[in-house]
Formats: structure tokens, sequence, C-alpha cells
């Protein structure tokens, strides 16, 4: 197999990853798609189980259709058990009020106050409905006697309707208010009362109007996607609701005709158990439904932990296997080779030249640095070898340089020797030519018969000392022969007549005359000598 190359190694590297970070993406995809839907439902049962809707549907379904409202007008038409419903309606109200208000907080503290007031008002007013209606059951009167102004209540709950029921998605709970509303409380059952009661044409039209909105609200519940039971239920409401609308004609005609309150409620009455039941079912399903969310929530919870578990599983696998071949890879191409050449190259560096790299010497990056590293060896063979011909050139130099330092020396202590013997030489022509010149003056003298003259006998050289001592020695025993001689002669001459001998004379001129001649011969060698330390002088050394 041919070996791999960093650089095939380092894309093959990128490669794998790439492809890790794709699959890692769709897996992470794939969850947060989970995630989303799971936010979704969560949203979706946080609004199906949104305790201030469910209150406010308790509220408006205990005041309107089948509740408070429905049985105090029932009960101001007909007596009888009505004010049991109306006690457990308006008891159930002023406990769901307790609760919006904890939940909403001081926000809506008045507009809750207002709908308590409301209630405690009828509470107060059925008491004296039961009272009137036993002394006389002239139900016009008694209507006129008790009637409620609830317009700041039905204002109240319109405010608290748009808080609750308007923010936000609409759900299957909101939408069953607004059907409860469309049926009860200033709804369909709340204004045919009062138009039964009080026979106004407005009641009549408001009548008609709340049931327009309480089958609007059937559409948009059908909307949402009903089961069996939902749809039963639904037909069951457009059933009474149909009923009340047909009896809204009923009693128009028999208003025209002049007929009592008495009357017209026993002519208009609809059987509305089913329609109870209808709301106590819808109710039940979205609280199935809202089970079934929670459950499927669940579930779904579940599959997203055992996802998130496998994912976390799978990718950790993956590191590890990929941790572990990227570490044989790089193991086998990296780092042994890498440390062998490494060892080769420390002993290349102590100066063993046996090294061989060349079973790294391939085709990658780390063969060129073992063939670098070959070159390496060789040069550093070469260089050895180098530098011990240069070891032996610079020990050849160091016996040149001592042989010129020994010549150098030698040459200083000639120059040395040269200088004091020229300096010697110096002194000695100096003492030559003063000898000279002074025997020059002796021998001068001694031509004109002087011969007390004497020569220094003060010279550097010693010899030139004691031959001027000598000469003195000579010259003073021939001034003394002379003396003696010039008596001899002197007392001679007296003797003799006629003069001094010739001979005598003539003896004395020739010994003068061979005096002079051994000094001017002593002057020649002298000059002699002077002349030859002149040329020793200027002779290279």
């Amino acid at each position: 197999m041919k070996p791999l190359t960093l650089k095939a190694f380092s894309n093959l590297t990128s490669v794998v990853c790439f492809v890790c970070a794709v699959a890692f993406a769709a897996a992470s995809l794939g969850l947060y798609t989970l995630v989303g839907q799971l936010d979704r439902q969560i949203d979706m049962v946080e609004r199906q189980s949104d305790p201030n809707v469910i209150a406010m549907n308790e509220i408006v379904g205990n005041l309107g259709f089948g509740g408070m409202i429905h049985a105090f007008k029932n009960h101001l038409l007909r007596g009888g058990e009505e004010i049991r419903v109306f006690d457990q309606s308006s008891g159930a109200i002023l406990s769901n009020l307790d609760k919006l208000e904890r939940q909403l907080g001081a926000a809506h503290e008045a507009d809750i106050e207002a709908v308590r007031a409301m209630v405690e008002d009828y509470a107060a007013q059925i008491e004296v409905v039961r009272r009137i209606r036993a002394m006389d059951d002239h139900v016009e009167a008694i209507d006129r006697v008790v009637r409620v102004d609830d317009s700041h209540a039905a204002a109240a709950l319109d405010n608290l309707r748009k808080a609750v029921i308007e923010d936000g998605e609409s759900t299957k709970w909101k939408v069953l208010f607004e059907l409860r509303r469309a049926l009860g409380y200033d709804g369909m059952i709340h204004h045919f009362k009062n138009y039964v009661l009080r026979k106004s044409p407005d009641y009549e039209t408001q009548a008609r109007a709340a049931i327009d909105r309480a089958l609007v609200a059937l559409e948009a519940y059908r909307s949402f996607g009903v089961n069996e039971t939902e749809a039963a239920a639904l037909d069951d409401l457009a059933g009474v609701i149909v009923d009340f609308r047909v009896n809204l004609d009923i009693a128009a005609e028999m208003i025209a005709a002049g007929a009592t309150a008495a009357e017209l409620d026993a002519a208009v009455g609809v059987t509305k158990d089913a329609a109870y039941a209808a709301f106590i079912t819808l109710g039940k399903q979205i609280q199935l439904e809202y089970r079934a969310c929670l459950a499927d929530l669940h579930a779904q919870m579940a599959l997203l932990k055992q996802g998130a578990i496998a994912m976390a599983l799978i990718v950790c696998l993956g590191v590890i296997g990929f941790s572990l071949g990227l570490h044989y890879v790089i193991e086998r191409i990296v780092v042994r080779p890498a440390a062998a050449i490494a060892q080769g190259l420390g002993a290349l560096a102590a100066g063993e030249t046996h090294v061989d790299l060349s079973a790294y010497a391939n085709d990658t990056e780390i063969g060129r640095i073992a063939r670098a590293s070959r070159r390496f060896r060789e040069a550093l063979v070469d260089n050895i070898r180098k530098s011990e011909d240069l070891r032996g050139l610079s020990l050849e130099r160091d016996d040149m340089l001592r042989e010129h330092a020994r010549m150098v020396a030698e040459r200083a202590e000639y120059t040395t020797k040269r200088a004091a013997l020229e300096r010697l030489r110096a002194d000695e022509q100096e003492d030559l030519q003063n000898l000279r010149d002074a025997i020059g003056t002796v021998i001068e003298n001694l031509e004109n018969g002087i011969f007390n003259y004497r020569i220094d006998e003060v010279y550097e050289a010693t010899h030139l000392g004691g031959l001027a001592r000598d000469i003195n020695r000579m010259l003073s025993r021939m001034d003394e022969a002379f003396r003696a001689l010039a008596k001899a002669v002197v007392a001679g001459d007296q003797a003799l007549p006629g003069g001094p001998d010739p001979e005598d004379v003539r003896a004395a001129t020739l010994m003068r005359e061979s005096m002079t001649h051994a000094l001017q011969t002593l002057n020649d060698a002298i000059e002699e000598v002077q002349r030859g330390a002149e040329m020793l002088r200027y002779a290279k050394p």
C-alpha cells in the first residue's frame, strides 16, 4: 500500500470531519424538528390548560345558559326548584372569581369585583322574588320590582374576556367560552327571557344576534376537528339553538296577540337537558384531548430523550472511533517515523555516523525529512573528514607559527645583538678615530721635536686604552732616551772641540724618524681597522 502523505491525511481527515459534521447536523436538525413539534404541542397544551380560560368558562357557564341568570329568570317565571340551581351556580361563580383574582392579580380586581357585586345583587333579589311569589304571582310586576342593572358587570366581563380569551391563539376552550357567552349571560337565553318578561323588540333583536354568534361559534369549534362524541354534542346544541329561534318567532306572534309572560313561558318552553349535557360533554372531551396531548407529549419527550441518548452514544462512539483511528494513523505515519528520525538526528548530533534512516525514505513528507536527514548524515561524515583534515592543517599551521615565532624571537635577538654590536662598533670607531687623531698629533709633535705630548688613555674599549698606555710608555721612554741622549750629546759636544758629532746628530735624527715611521705605521693600521669596522657596519646580517 502506498504510504499516506500528511497532505492526503489532512484532506482525508477534513472529509471525514465534514461527513461527521453533516451527519451531526442532520441528526441535530431531526432533533430540532422534534423539539419544534414538542414546543408546539406544549404551547397547545398550555393554551388548552390555561387556568384563566377554564375559570372564565366556568364563570360564564354558571352565569348564563343553564346557570344563575337562567335559573333566576325561570324562578321568576315559574318558581319551584330553580332557586337551588341558582344557589349552586352563584357559588361556583364566586369560587371561580376568587380563583381568577388570584391568577390575574390586581390588574383586573375592579372588573372581578363588579361581577361579584352583580352576583350578590341577584342573590339578594332572588329572595325578594321568593317572598313576593308567595304573595302574588304576577310575573311582570315582580320583574319590575327585582330588575337589576348589570351593565357594569357586563362591561367587566367583556374586559376580562379581552384580557383572557382574546390574548393568544384560539383554542377549543376559548371557542367554548364564546359559545357559552353567546347562549348565556348577555346572550341568547338572557335576552330571550327578558323578551318573554318585558316583550321589548330590542331583546328579540339581541337574542337573534346572539343565536347567530352561537352558530358561528359552533362552526369555529368544528374547525378544530372533532370526534363523534363532540360532533353529537355540537348537533344537540345546534338543535336547541334552532328550537330557540323557532320559539322567538312564536313569542313574537303571541306578544303581538297580547299574551302574558306566563302564557309566553308556557308556550315557548324548550327541552334544554341535551344542551346542558352537551356543554358537559364538550368540557370533558377537551379535558380528554388535553390528557391525550399530554400523554403524546410525554411519549414524544421519551422519544426525544431516547433520540438524544442514541445521538449522544453515536457521537461518543463516533468520536472515540475517529479518535482511535486518527491516533493509529498519526502514530503510524507521523509519530513513529518522526520519533525514529528525531532519535537518528540526535545520534547524528552526538557524532554517531552509522545512523541509517533509509527505511523511512518514502514519498511522504516524513520520507522527505528522512532523505534530508540522510543527506545531513552524508554531509556530517564529509564535514568530519574535512574537520580531521583541517585539524591536521591546523597542527601544521601551529608548528609553522611556533617556528615563525622562534625565528621572530631569534631575529629580535639578532637585531638586539646587532644593535649592541653596532653601538660597540660606533664606540670603537670613535675611539679609533680619537686614537688616530692623538697619534697624528704625537707624530706631528715628534716631527717638531716635541716628545712630551701624551695620548688620552680613557677609551670605551679596554684594548685601545691599553694601546694608548703602551704608546705613552714608549713615548715616555723615548723622551727619556732623547733627554739622556741630548744630555750626553751636549756633554760630548762640550768636550769635543768643533761642536756636536755629526754621527750623533744623524743617529738622533734616524731614531726620531724611525719612531715617527713606527707611529705612522701604527696610525695606518688603526685607519685600516677603522675602514674594516666601517665595512662591517654596512654589511647585511
